[in-house]
């Protein structure tokens, strides 16, 4: 699932799924104490992908005083 939701996230389809994939892997990710989540085999891909894509389109984003991605203008 998380795979999936990853993939989708990529290409943002429909529109602003990435802001929605994101917020949620961060909640998922940030309420479970332990980390073996993310080396289970159906999550480690698709979220080390996302980071990947990120980290391309990164100078591409706009940020708020507080350092936090303007999740509003990423896809625009």
């Amino acid at each position: 699932m998380v795979e999936a939701i990853c993939a989708y996230a990529m290409i943002d389809k429909p529109n602003g799924f990435l802001k929605i994939a994101l917020e949620a892997l961060s909640d998922l990710l940030g309420s479970i104490r332990s980390m073996s989540l993310l080396s289970n085999s159906s999550v480690h891909p698709g979220v080390t992908q996302l980071l990947r894509c990120i980290c391309r389109n990164i100078n591409n984003w706009k940020f708020e005083e507080n350092n936090k991605p303007d999740m509003v203008s990423i896809k625009e």
